[in-house]
């Protein structure tokens, strides 16, 4: 893994790449995005955190904090860790030992567990409108070294609730 990408200071601006996210605006979403993203790194402390959407086919990282460079990662719509997410009801954790709430990853491809690595993701919450993935946030370890609490996943859960992104996009 880049060392250089977990030694971020975690207190850098947020970094936007250009990208379309084939759902409208791409500058309300970023809007949106972006204030997100803030409000969960404020909130829980996260050394690293990653907005990843849809840009051709392939959700790349287009908001990012605490990187010193912006890990040149990207899952296909196809990707085992889009398939799992698709799955789960809320966040998922990502565990890179044989604990059970980590297990999917080991079914991974290397090259998925090697990105989901260099996003130094421990959790990764979708964020879904009228159906479909919009983002993807990935939040690396928190600062304090403490795991997610419950009431943490649950937070990350109401923020990515269609409900809520549906609402604000109406």
């Amino acid at each position: 893994m880049d060392a250089e990408r977990r030694e971020g200071k975690g207190d850098e601006p947020i970094r936007s790449n250009e990208a379309s996210n084939g759902l409208g605006a791409w500058e309300d979403m970023a809007h949106l995005l972006r204030s997100v993203a803030r409000l969960m790194a404020r909130l829980l402390q996260a050394t690293h955190l990653a907005v990843l959407v849809n840009d051709g086919g392939q959700y790349r990282p287009v908001e990012t904090l605490g990187y010193r460079v912006t890990p040149a990662v990207s899952f296909s719509q196809e990707s085992g860790v889009l398939k799992h997410l698709e799955r789960e009801v809320g966040p998922a954790s990502v565990c890179f030992d044989d604990s059970e709430s980590g297990f999917w990853v080991w079914d991974l491809p290397d090259h998925e567990r090697v990105a989901l690595e260099d996003l130094c993701a421990d959790i990764l919450a979708p964020i879904r409108v009228k159906g479909r993935l919009l983002a993807v946030v990935s939040l690396g370890p928190k600062k304090s070294g403490e795991l997610y609490s419950r009431t943490e996943l649950s937070l990350l859960q109401m923020l990515g609730s269609e409900d809520r992104w549906d609402r604000r996009l109406a």
